[in-house]
């Protein structure tokens, strides 16, 4: 019988897995690392991304709807209608991708409603117009 030594250090083999010196596997394949994440795991982390994303759409469309009314409130017309370009924006990675592109217009158009208000308003409480 040959002698066996160990792939790591050198020292002589008495036939065991692991080498008694430096405490090398020995063989045909070092087993796996014990913190090496499962497949499964990943795919459920990627379920649970699109799951939020897809929420944030859904609030994009919600909050643009709203936009539709409170543009009238130039305040609160501006604060809400930013709130639906920044959901749409996360929400635009979703499965759900047209909600987020509606909320993005939605949002989009009141702002430009909601600073128009605001200008006018302050231009008739000045007495420009």
């Amino acid at each position: 019988m040959t002698d066996a030594f160990c792939t790591s250090c050198g020292t002589k083999m008495d036939g065991s897995a692991f080498c008694t010196q430096c405490g090398a596997a020995q063989g045909a394949e070092a087993p796996a690392p014990a913190y090496a994440a499962p497949a499964y795991l990943a795919d459920a982390q990627q379920a649970n991304l699109n799951n939020n994303n897809s929420k944030l759409a859904l609030g994009s469309l919600i909050v643009g709807l709203v936009c539709i009314v409170a543009w009238l409130i130039p305040i609160i017309g501006v604060a809400l209608s930013i709130t639906a370009i920044g959901l749409g924006t996360k929400g635009l990675k979703s499965e759900k991708k047209g909600m987020a592109i509606a909320g993005l217009i939605l949002g989009g158009l009141f702002l430009v409603a909601s600073v128009i208000n605001w200008i006018v308003g302050a231009m008739q409480a000045i007495g420009v117009v």
